[in-house]
This record gives C-alpha cells, sequence and structure tokens, in this order.
C-alpha cells in the first residue's frame, strides 16, 4: 500500500485518491496499535488494564520507527543521522525506563541515542553527533564505543576543551566531542582520533578547517580512544603501552606518597609536601581535594615526582583523560614503569626529583577562593627540571628524537586564560634575592 502511495506521489500530477490516503493511514494506525499492545506487554503493561496501558501511553510516548518513517526503515534506515542528544544522568530520569538497550548501564542517556542512532542507519549511512567527552575515555561507556566500533567502516573522533573557548557556552562546562561514523554492516574499521583542541574564540570560524586526525591503535584502544597530537606522540604512547608498566599500585599504602590536587587544567599540580594555604586571618588550613598514591621507597617516590610533573604525563592526562579531574587511577596508570628503567636513569630520576621537591616550595602561587587564600605549586618556574626528567625517560626508551613532537604538542595544549582576579605569588625569600634569584 505504501509503494503504490509513493508510486502516485511522483507520477502525473501526483495527486493521489482520498480513498488511498485514508487506507494507508488506517494500516499505519492499526500497525501503531499492535506495536503498542506488544511493548506495553514488555513493561508488564496489559491492554485490559484501560487505566493502566492509558498512563502508559502518556508517560512512555512510544514511538515506533518502522510506523512513523515506514518508507525509509522500509529500505534499511536513514542515509545521514545528525545530532546533538540530551546529555542527562540517567539517576535524574526516575519515570521512564527502557529496554533491550546494550547501553542501559551506561550513566548518561546519551549512550542510548548513540545505540538508537546507529540501530536507524541505513547499511552505507553515515553519522555525526556532538557528545561529552567522556564518550571517548570512560570505560563506563565502553559498549556504546564498540557499538560505534563494530558497525562502523571509519569513525573519526575529535575532541575539543572548554578552556579558553567552549563549542558550547563555556559556562555550561561541557568538554565535546565530535563523533563522525561510515557504516558497514559487519566488522569493524579504523578510528582516527584528533588531539585535544584548545583555542581561542577569535579562531572559532576556522577551527574546523584546521582539524587533523591520527589511526588508532589496537593497543591504545585499551584506553578508550585517546586524542592524538601527532604521530610521535601517538609513538611514545604506544611505546609506554608495550612495556606493559604502570607508574604505581593504586591502593598501596606507604609511608612514601605523592599527594596531588584532583583538578587541573594547564598542569598536573603533583608534590610531597601540599602547598600552604591561608584563611583570611592569615592562619594556616589544609588543603582540599587532594589525592594520594603510595611508593615502595623514598627515591622511587622521588623519581616519581619529576616523572608526573613533566610533560609527557600531561600529556597523556590531556588524552586519556576528561580535561579536569585527576584521580590516583589515572595518575598511577601513567604506562610507565619506574622498576623497568636502567638503573642509572632512574637514579637521576631521583635527583631530579628531590630537586624539584625543593624549588617547587620556592614558587607558591595563591588563589582567592570561597575567602581563603589556596596555594599551589607554579610549575612554569620548573619546567626545565621536568624537561630533563621527561628527556631523560626518552632516553631511556630510544626514543629522543620525539622531544620536539613533544614540544608542539605541549605548545598547542598551552592556550591559557588570564589568572583569576587576586591571584598573587609567596614572595621569594632575603636568601633567594641575595642571590639574585
Amino acid at each position: 500500500i505504501f509503494d503504490a502511495f509513493r508510486v502516485r506521489q511522483i507520477q502525473g500530477d501526483g495527486s493521489v485518491p482520498a480513498l488511498d490516503k485514508i487506507e494507508l493511514r488506517q494500516r499505519l494506525k492499526a500497525m501503531e496499535y499492535e506495536l503498542n499492545r506488544h511493548l506495553a506487554g514488555r513493561y508488564g503493561v496489559s491492554e485490559q488494564d484501560k487505566v493502566g496501558y492509558d498512563k502508559w501511553l502518556r508517560t512512555h510516548e512510544p514511538f515506533h520507527w518502522f510506523v512513523e518513517f515506514h518508507g525509509i526503515m522500509q529500505r534499511g534506515g536513514f542515509d545521514v543521522v545528525i545530532g546533538n542528544p540530551p546529555y542527562v544522568s540517567r539517576t535524574k530520569i526516575s519515570d521512564y525506563s527502557t529496554r533491550d538497550y546494550e547501553t542501559e548501564s551506561c550513566p548518561d542517556i546519551y549512550a542510548l541515542c548513540i545505540e538508537r542512532s546507529m540501530a536507524v542507519l541505513a547499511q552505507y549511512g553515515r553519522i555525526g553527533l556532538i557528545i561529552p567527552i567522556s564518550f571517548q575515555f570512560s570505560e563506563e561507556y565502553n559498549l556504546a564505543r564498540e557499538i560505534v566500533r563494530r558497525g562502523s567502516e571509519m569513525i573519526w573522533v575529535s575532541a575539543y576543551s572548554r578552556n579558553p573557548a567552549a563549542l558550547f557556552n563555556a559556562g555550561l562546562g561541557v568538554r565535546n566531542t565530535i563523533l563522525l561514523g561510515a557504516r558497514r554492516d559487519r566488522g569493524a574499521g579504523k578510528i582516527m582520533s584528533s588531539r585535544l583542541y584548545r583555542w581561542v574564540e577569535e579562531t572559532r570560524p576556522i577551527l574546523f578547517e584546521g582539524i587533523a586526525y591520527l589511526e588508532l591503535s589496537r593497543e591504545l584502544q585499551a584506553f578508550g580512544w585517546p586524542r592524538l597530537d601527532n604521530s610521535g606522540i601517538a609513538s611514545l604512547f604506544e611505546t609506554l603501552v608495550g612495556s606493559g608498566g604502570r607508574l604505581a599500585n593504586v591502593g598501596s599504602v606507604t609511608q612514601h606518597r605523592l599527594r596531588f590536587k584532583t583538578t587541573a587544567l594547564y598542569y598536573l599540580s603533583v608534590f610531597i609536601t601540599d602547598p600552604p594555604s591561608h584563611d583570611q586571618a592569615g592562619r594556616p588550613i589544609a588543603q582540599t581535594k587532594i589525592g594520594q598514591i603510595g611508593f615502595g621507597s623514598g627515591p622511587e617516590c622521588m623519581a616519581a615526582l619529576a616523572v608526573a610533573v613533566g610533560k609527557i604525563a600531561l600529556l597523556w592526562w590531556s588524552s586519556t583523560g576528561d580535561d579536569f579531574d585527576v584521580t590516583a587511577k589515572g595518575l598511577g596508570g601513567l604506562p610507565l614503569s619506574l622498576s623497568a628503567l636502567p638503573p642509572v636513569s632512574l637514579k637521576k630520576l631521583g635527583q631530579i626529583g628531590a630537586r624539584l621537591n625543593r624549588e617547587m616550595e620556592r614558587h607558591v602561587i595563591y588563589t582567592n577562593y570561597a575567602g581563603k587564600k589556596m596555594g599551589n605549586y607554579d610549575i612554569k618556574y620548573v619546567r626545565h627540571l621536568t624537561d630533563d626528567a621527561d628527556r631523560t625517560i626518552l632516553c631511556a626508551l630510544g626514543a629522543t628524537e620525539i622531544w620536539e613532537d613533544i614540544e608542539l604538542a605541549y605548545a598547542r595544549f598551552m592556550k591559557m586564560t588570564r589568572e583569576r582576579h587576586g591571584t598573587t605569588r609567596g614572595d621569594l625569600s632575603d636568601r633567594d634575592k641575595d642571590q639574585g634569584v
């Protein structure tokens, strides 16, 4: 009936007899009624319970693609699906439930939208979605990534920070991924990943013209779909992952600990001793939002400090994290085993870490927050030390040629905003002034 209706529309003067229209609508309405009854039964609602059935229709508003887009679905689905699905935690939805979705365990309903988008896509269709950056890295969205991967011949993912500019209003606090996919029936194809883009608002008109992608290896896919700045960074990450190590065993309780701020923007704030902080009266107060990871010895802890504050660790975090939170699992999971390094390299890292520990305490920056002066170490003044540590790591890995790629990635990452109003730096000691520091 539908096919005959369409033939009449595109032949002659395009008119369709009223009776044909009525018959088609009746057929589709009957199909909708049958599908509603079937779906309600899946939710434990019987048509015989008129009150309950009517309430279910009202609250769930069942939508049947094969009815609403009969011709499109009959031909296999949509050629293109484009969308910006809602970003809503499932914990905030109490009056609606879903059935038969693989992504029901994902914490946000945008995952359900990804799954449905793939389901209604034609055999050789294309998909384009703007979604949160959590899709790319979080283990909680493994199923959503797998659905896209196994149903696509080619996938392109590009990531966008919210500092200093954002795809949406920066006040929303959303970091985004733009997912593009080319569908195929079976098997999984290539995943192409961009770097994490940071840009100033003035360059937005040309932002998408410069998007570049690199193929993501299967080894790196064990960490989600990391963002890759350049081929040198991709090679470095593959080397690190191939070693099978990690910086620390998360959860181990020892007296030798690295502590860190659990949020980051332009550098990872990692330290042995917490930065000083004060209340309005100038009295010392404890730091807030602090995490920690443990190590077996003091020298090992110092070596880990030199690694964790460096650019390699920062770029790994920016490639595999959410561009804001720092966790023990993420920091300790940096795929670099200190014990696997040559003894001479480990010793040098320990020496750098000890000097770094002393130097950081001389460069304290204070930020006014909730009536308090919260201290932090200003890492830019000790970059010469962290660079020495990073070069030591590259030398141990036989990858010294990658240094320029690290510098490039770091420069593109450092799109800084202005400092918060009221930010101050600690005064230099008289001894430092005497020495001309």
